[in-house]
C-alpha cells in the first residue's frame, strides 16, 4: 500500500472503513492514484464490503501499476472472483502470477486464494496441497495450527479410494 501514516494507523487498528475512506481521498488528489485505488478496494475487502471493493477496484488502470502493485492487483482482482462465486476465473488470474517472485505476504495470499478457490471447485485434494505449500512460509504457531486444521478438515472431504489413489507408491519415492 502507499505509504500513509493516518491509513497505517487505521488498518493497524482494524479500522479498515476508515482506511478506505483514507485512500479514496488520496486517490482523488493524487495525479498518480491507482495505488491508492488498490489500498482503498483492499480495505473495502478487509472491512467485509465486496460492494465498494468492486466499485473502488473499477477505479484503477493496471497498466499504471507497478510490479509489486501490478501483483496485488491480481491478487485482489481473484479475491472478488472468489467473493461473486467465479473460482474459475479466479484461478486463471492466479495462474498470471505463477512465474513471478511475490512478496511474503503476497505468497501467502496467493496460495490461500489458489486453494479457496480450488475448494470451491470441489479440488479438496490440490486444495489442501496448496495449503501445504503454504505451510512453508508461515512462522506464527497459531498460524501453523489453523492451516493445519484446514489441511485436516480439507482432506476429510475426500472419499478414502480417492486419497488412496493420490498416494505415493514405494515406486515414485
Amino acid at each position: 500500500a502507499p505509504d500513509d501514516p493516518q491509513a497505517e494507523a487505521m488498518l493497524r487498528g482494524g479500522d479498515y472503513h476508515g482506511a478506505m475512506r483514507r485512500y479514496e481521498q488520496l486517490a482523488t488528489a493524487s495525479s498518480t492514484p491507482d495505488a491508492y485505488w488498490l489500498a482503498a478496494a483492499d480495505a473495502a475487502l478487509r472491512s467485509g464490503d465486496g460492494a465498494a471493493a468492486q466499485n473502488l477496484a473499477a477505479a484503477i488502470r493496471p497498466g499504471e501499476l507497478s510490479g509489486v502493485d501490478h501483483d496485488r492487483y491480481l491478487l485482489l482482482s481473484s479475491r472478488l472472483d472468489l467473493n461473486a462465486g467465479q473460482a474459475r476465473e479466479a484461478l486463471n488470474t492466479l495462474n498470471g502470477l505463477l512465474s513471478r517472485k511475490l512478496a511474503l505476504q503476497d505468497e501467502k495470499n496467493y496460495h490461500i486464494l489458489r486453494a479457496s478457490a480450488l475448494n470451491q471447485l470441489g479440488n479438496m485434494v490440490d486444495s489442501a496441497a496448496e495449503r501445504i505449500a503454504l505451510d512453508r512460509l508461515l512462522s506464527q504457531p497459531e498460524d501453523l495450527a489453523r492451516n493445519n486444521d484446514i489441511i485436516f478438515e480439507t482432506l476429510e472431504q475426500v472419499p478414502d479410494p480417492v486419497l488412496l489413489s493420490r498416494q505415493p507408491t514405494s515406486d515414485t519415492l
